[in-house]
């Protein structure tokens, strides 16, 4: 339950900055002349990429659950060093997933380089952070409790 707890947290938080700082900066998309009648609103909202932080919120999230989870554990097996490779491509294969989905941002014309580019940043750096918080959490409540 800690890793659907931590990738909705992570999730949730991206969304939250993602939206505020599209409120705030309302840079035009590139469809922007097609978009503008259609769905006013939503032509002025092209930074950040929210489908590219969502994206990077979440399969980062999921790789760093499954690295510290499978991983890392297996490689402390002695003879398992034969497992390295493996191990890296089954655990950046979501980044590799959350990567497709940005590009296909810019290649449909919804977004541009840089509006995926700071998505993704956004995305990666709060899975990172709701990461370690949730990593850090139980350890310390787990040795509160030894030590009564």
């Amino acid at each position: 339950m800690d890793g659907i707890s931590g990738l909705l947290a992570s999730v949730a938080l991206t969304l939250l900055v993602t939206e505020i700082l599209k409120l705030a900066v309302g840079q035009p998309r590139p469809d922007y002349k097609e978009m503008r009648i259609e769905d006013p609103l939503n032509s002025i909202s092209s930074f950040p990429s929210g489908h590219s932080s969502v994206a990077f919120a979440s399969f980062s999230y999921a790789s760093l659950v499954m690295w510290h989870d499978v991983g890392a554990p297996l490689l402390k097996v002695p003879n398992m060093h034969v497992l390295i490779l493996p191990l890296v491509l089954v655990c950046t294969a979501p980044l590799c997933i959350a990567t497709w989905i940005a590009v296909t941002r810019v290649q449909d014309y919804y977004h541009r380089a840089v509006d995926i580019l700071a998505g993704s940043i956004i995305g990666m750096t709060i899975s990172v952070i709701i990461f370690s918080v949730h990593k850090l959490v139980p350890q310390r409540v787990l040795a509160s409790k030894s030590q009564k």
